[in-house]
């Protein structure tokens, strides 16, 4: 088509069985397919990719790294926007949560960790730790 095309009187464009657009509300609506169909591609060669298969959504990123930047902070939420999963502050701290409590965040001097924490191998010999004291102080009595 060449030129622009208008869609009178509040009524839906709809290109293919795939994509619909309502003129009244400015949403351009892509049925459920997959990589190769009904999909957003950016670049020459399908170099990102978003689309939603019928279960899941999904941004498939084919070439280079996938950048996500902003000069805020960064939320990873719940889809009502309730519940943070995982939050990133320019120049600051970034946390893990779980069921919206924070359990591992970083900050100036470190990682803080609330909550128990597991490991199934560590590194180093511990003599350097401080602040572990008390009847069992790990510094003194780790022997191989």
């Amino acid at each position: 088509v060449n030129g622009a095309t208008s869609v009178a009187g509040g009524g839906e464009l709809k290109v293919g069985s795939g994509l619909t657009v309502a003129s009244t509300s400015g949403v351009a609506t892509f049925a459920d397919g997959g990589a190769s169909s009904n999909a957003l591609k950016f670049g020459s060669g399908g170099d990102l990719i978003i689309y939603h298969d019928g279960s899941n959504s999904m941004i498939d990123n084919n070439t280079g790294n996938l950048n996500i930047q902003s000069d805020g902070t960064i939320y990873l939420t719940s889809a009502a926007g309730s519940e943070v999963y995982a939050q990133f502050s320019k120049d600051g701290a970034a946390s893990l949560r779980y069921d919206n409590s924070t359990k591992l965040a970083t900050n100036t001097s470190g990682v803080t960790v609330t909550g128990t924490v597991a490991a199934t191998n560590y590194t180093g010999d511990g003599s350097a730790l401080t602040g572990v004291g008390g009847e069992f102080d790990i510094t003194s009595c780790l022997f191989v």
